[in-house]
């Protein structure tokens, strides 16, 4: 009795993973042809949408180089599956490197000395790009310690999606480019200077 108690107790454990198993067997060319169909919508799209109302937001430095990354994996190697799977993971940081912190801290680190820069160091960089000091003075100190929480949590979310991509590395508390993330910025570090070189020439 004991016995066929614990074999139903694992019969109903086991039922849906092998239904969920049964299922993407069974259809694993259909899934297989959607989840490169999403792929493809990201490779070629110039906005991505985000949040609750789906707004679209133009692309960063940083997540329109992610772009051109994954999209040209996905039209090098169609038939390897390694390839794929990085492509996935590169669409899949689009959304949380596309922001201008994203752009700030990659630069930086290009410009790091060799030990590379802490935590603070970059949240003071980016604090720095976005706002004066003169102007930061003006705030109060409750308002100092939202700003300084909202945009430490941020460079936190930026520089965990580069370890997860080998973009960077952090050796005690210190974060540094791998040669992949400092080909990677250098590469978007040239497009952003071209683009302000045109502005400026347009503006004069």
């Amino acid at each position: 009795m004991e016995l066929a108690k614990l074999v139903l107790e694992y019969l109903k454990v086991l039922t849906w993973p092998l239904i969920i198993l049964f299922l993407v067997l069974r259809f694993r060319t259909n899934i297989l042809r959607i989840l490169n169909a999403i792929a493809d919508r990201f490779a070629s799209a110039e906005t991505v949408k985000l949040g609750v109302f789906g707004q679209e937001v133009q692309l960063s430095g940083t997540a329109k180089e992610l772009q051109a990354v994954g999209r040209e994996l996905l039209a090098t190697s169609p038939g390897d599956q390694g390839a794929k799977e990085k492509a996935g993971r590169i669409m899949q940081a689009i959304p949380q490197l596309n922001n201008p912190i994203a752009d700030i801290v990659g630069l930086a680190l290009v410009h790091a000395p060799g030990n590379g820069l802490t935590a603070d160091e970059l949240l003071e960089d980016v604090l720095d790009a976005i706002s004066p000091r003169k102007d930061r003075a003006r705030l109060d100190a409750q308002q100092a310690q939202f700003v300084l929480m909202g945009m430490a949590r941020e460079v936190e979310k930026v520089l965990t999606q580069l370890v997860e991509l080998d973009f960077a590395r952090v050796e005690e508390g210190r974060h540094s480019l791998t040669p992949a993330g400092r080909d990677f910025f250098s590469k978007v570090a040239a497009k952003q200077q071209h683009l302000l070189s045109r502005f400026a020439s347009g503006a004069s």
